[in-house]
């Protein structure tokens, strides 16, 4: 299906145009007939699957434009064995097979090589199992060592570490740049944020931009580089200014090698109304980007809350644990049962297939141009936006109807946008049981309870956790412009359209919600899930008007309505497959 199922709400599929043409059994009458007819009919059919279909392979004119620009080329791409990075490379040699190779900036760890940990952490991943089934295992493995090229640095070191004879090939062959590795850990001291995401970020674009083929460069950011504006604001694509310089933190770190008491201070200096050091320092690297452009092409893509995939490589993949998957595992698996924060507003969230397309499609629209770009991934700029009741209701319900073996408890799931009522709810069900019984335990209890009443503890704690990372984006909302995205999408012709989708108003956040519980339970926790058709998540005309006749709640947000219409159009239109376990039972 050219992998470009993602983006094809407005674009019939092959077999729904043959339908259209010839019919709901797809094929002409005559065609059920003997004689001479049968063959005119079946290659007229076959001719037009062939010209509505996106083509992923290489080879002349069957290429796209996008794929006849990526033939031969080589791409750096830093971050590649995280989850959004993991998602970039797969499209990259899934979607142009002519391409020249991607070569993955890794920094050895725990004894292993580059190589060892590109092996490892990228192709043994399950990411490439809709290769493996589409090509065959062998030609699938084979590809993945000719393409995947490892190479050697650390984005924590001045220079890179990068080996003289590594550079060299990059100067040779690479003409454009993905740079899509951070430390996504909010718990982060500032210094080491800033090393990481501030200093990390500069040392990967000094090294971009002193290659000489170099036509593109993209940086991934995250929307909430502005998320210490106030709820509601209108956040517009541009580098947001900083009440401090950048530049001058930086100088004062490395001559004054602050200590931890130092850095502390400076935290709390810095940080004013941003949630964490990971969205202020993302802020910092913006800002020094944009001073230290020159002429490079330049595109700041930022998404918002990367959630699994809607259809690529197939739907629901996900294998990590962060922002709302986190929520979402914790509320599934009965460990978190209320969250702070206002379930009216916008869940903003975006499927990681849809961001690695929109990264890929900026290097390939900002190629050759002397300019900063500056792009949002996200949903609350669009029509088809997500609110979090809608999650309240969707992902309980999913892993209530299919629970995992390590569920502790009933999913449920709800949002006090009151603090000071949710603390005393925390306390009543959280805080005071687990006291309680670790008291109870260690004056008069067993061994064993003891240790149970440990595991209570940490469950609590991690819960907390939870609760505390994520709790500024539950309680906020902001709405992102998205018409760099537009101009992007504008730019790309049929085929490309299809094979790198950018439409986000393809995506029913009911089912998406669904997958997402799918993905974590088959992907994270590892129990055996059937697969999901892509076909299944696709909206035909019908679907779409009837997913959309109900959109405008009473709170004037638009979702995507979990009541009876969106129900009905999901048992017509959808082969529901996900979540039944091979076992059987639903």
């Amino acid at each position: 299906d050219g992998g470009g199922g993602g983006g094809g709400g407005d674009a019939a599929d092959a077999a729904t145009l043959k339908k259209m043409v010839f019919g709901a059994g797809g094929v002409s009458p005559l065609d059920a007939q003997a004689g001479a007819w049968a063959a005119p009919v079946k290659w007229v059919a076959d001719a037009v699957t062939a010209l509505i279909t996106p083509r992923v392979g290489g080879g002349g004119g069957g290429e796209t434009p996008m794929q006849a620009w990526l033939r031969g080329r080589y791409v750096l791409v830093t971050g590649a064995t995280g989850f959004v990075g993991k998602a970039v490379v797969e499209q990259l040699l899934r979607k142009a097979p002519g391409i020249g190779g991607v070569v993955c900036l890794v920094r050895g760890k725990r004894g292993q090589t580059a190589a060892q940990r590109l092996r490892d952490e990228v192709a043994a991943s399950p990411i490439w199992d809709r290769l493996r089934r589409d090509m065959g295992a062998e030609a699938c493995e084979a590809m993945l060592r000719d393409k995947l090229v490892p190479l050697g640095g650390d984005m924590q070191t001045d220079g890179l570490a990068i080996a003289e004879a590594d550079v060299a090939m990059l100067r040779a062959r690479v003409s454009v740049v993905l740079h899509c590795a951070a430390s996504v850990n909010f718990d982060d001291t500032l210094d080491q944020a800033i090393n990481t995401n501030t200093l990390g970020s500069l040392r990967v674009f000094e090294l971009g931009r002193s290659l000489p083929l170099l036509e593109s460069y993209v940086h991934v950011s995250t929307a909430y580089v502005a998320s210490n504006r106030r709820s509601g604001a209108k956040v517009r694509e541009r580098v947001h200014a900083l009440d401090f310089d950048p530049d001058a933190v930086i100088a004062d770190m490395a001559r004054r090698k602050w200590s931890p008491a130092e850095t502390e201070r400076k935290q709390l200096d810095l940080i004013g109304t941003f949630p964490n050091t990971y969205t202020l320092t993302k802020a910092m690297a913006e800002v020094l980007l944009e001073r230290r452009r020159g002429g490079v092409p330049l595109c700041i893509v930022r998404p918002t809350i990367v959630g699994c995939a809607w259809m690529e490589p197939v739907p629901g993949w996900v294998d990590v644990i962060s922002a709302a998957g986190a929520v979402f595992i914790a509320a599934g698996m009965g460990l978190l049962s209320i969250l702070p924060g206002n379930p009216r507003n916008i869940a903003d969230m975006i499927p990681v297939d849809f961001v690695a397309a929109h990264v890929i499609a900026a290097a390939y629209t900002n190629r050759g141009r002397d300019r900063l770009a500056v792009s949002h991934a996200g949903t609350s700029g669009s029509s088809n936006q997500c609110s979090w009741r809608v999650c309240n209701t969707e992902v309980p319900k999913y892993f209530n109807e299919h629970p995992p073996s390590q569920q502790l408890g009933k999913a449920k799931f709800s949002m006090i946008s009151s603090h000071q009522l949710f603390q005393i709810n925390w306390f009543a069900r959280y805080a005071l049981p687990s006291s309680v019984f670790s008291t109870v335990a260690n004056a008069v209890g067993s061994a064993e309870q003891r240790k149970q009443a440990e595991r209570l503890w940490k469950v609590v704690w991690r819960a907390r956790l939870v609760v505390e990372s994520f709790k500024h984006f539950t309680s906020n909302e902001w709405f992102f412009a998205c018409r760099e995205r537009d101009r992007i999408a504008a730019q790309l012709d049929g085929g490309d359209a299809a094979l790198w989708p950018l439409d986000v108003t393809a995506i029913d956040w009911p089912r998406w919600l669904r997958l997402y519980g799918y993905g974590m339970t088959r992907w994270v926790l590892n129990e055996e899930m059937n697969d999901v058709a892509p076909e299944s998540l696709r909206h035909t005309e019908m679907s779409l008007s009837g997913d959309r006749l109900l959109q405008w709640d009473s709170d004037h947000h638009r979702i995507s309505f979990p009541g009876l219409l969106s129900d009905v159009s999901w048992a017509l239109y959808a082969n529901r497959p996900e979540g039944y376990t091979r076992g059987g039972g639903g």
